[in-house]
C-alpha cells in the first residue's frame, strides 16, 4: 500500500474533500526537494514546466518513477 501526497497552495474539492476524509495527505505549500524522500510515483503538474523538469531530474536521481505532465516525451 502507498500513501498519496499531494504537495500545492491550492487544490481542487476534490483534493480537500480526500484529505479532510484523511484518503491523502495534502501539504498546503510549495514543493520543498524533501517531498522526494521515499516517493515511489512522483506526478510533476506544476504551472512552471521549468520547474517540473527539475522536480522530475531530482525524483529519478533517487530511483522514483516521474509523469510530467506538460512534457508527454519526458
Amino acid at each position: 500500500n502507498g500513501n498519496v501526497v499531494v504537495v500545492s497552495p491550492a487544490a481542487t474539492r476534490k483534493i480537500e474533500n480526500l484529505s479532510k476524509a484523511t484518503k491523502v495527505l495534502w501539504h498546503r505549500r510549495g514543493y520543498k526537494v524533501a517531498d522526494l524522500n521515499r516517493a515511489f510515483l512522483v506526478i510533476c503538474a506544476t504551472d512552471s514546466e521549468k520547474l517540473n523538469r527539475e522536480i522530475g531530474r531530482e525524483a529519478r536521481k533517487r530511483g522514483g518513477m516521474v509523469n510530467i505532465v506538460n512534457v508527454p516525451e519526458e
